[in-house]
């Protein structure tokens, strides 16, 4: 489903597909698999693979790292039939915090019992290119600000 499906994500956002990504979350599902940390939701529609769920489990907190929908399926909203059916499992099992992802779609927030800002740290090795580029763009900034 995830090669050929409408992920609910932004365009440009990664998703299990995108060739740059995909090693990465080839490599991050064979870990989760191996750790027990995968929560993989599917839902079939007349023996068809139709839509998915993708999620980390740690400590009784599930955070989804994607979603599709079988084309054929686009307009039939299986995604929220998946997602209410996941998170009735979720809660029956106690878990505590469902983060549905970075994700702009509007259908979450039918879900949603509250929003959180998420912050984001990045590192790069000291002598890379990036953290020297990054750098000077920091201090041209600040210089700019300055003026």
């Amino acid at each position: 489903i995830g090669r050929r499906s409408h992920p609910r994500a932004t365009d440009d956002a990664p998703t299990l597909s995108t060739p740059a990504w995909a090693e990465f979350f080839r490599q991050a599902h064979s870990a989760a698999a191996h750790l027990g940390t995968l929560d993989l939701n599917l839902l079939y529609v007349d023996d068809e693979p139709a839509a998915f769920v993708y999620n980390y489990m740690v400590d009784d907190a599930v955070t989804t790292a994607a979603t599709g929908v079988a084309e054929k399926f686009a307009g039939d909203d299986v995604d929220a039939v998946l997602h209410y059916q996941m998170l009735r499992q979720s809660h029956a099992w106690g878990d505590r915090t469902i983060d549905l992802g970075p994700s702009s779609d509007e259908r979450n927030r039918f879900w949603a019992t509250r929003r959180a800002t998420g912050l984001r740290a990045v590192h790069y090795p000291e002598r890379s290119w990036k953290s020297q580029l990054l750098r000077w763009v920091r201090t041209l900034r600040r210089r700019v600000r300055a003026c």
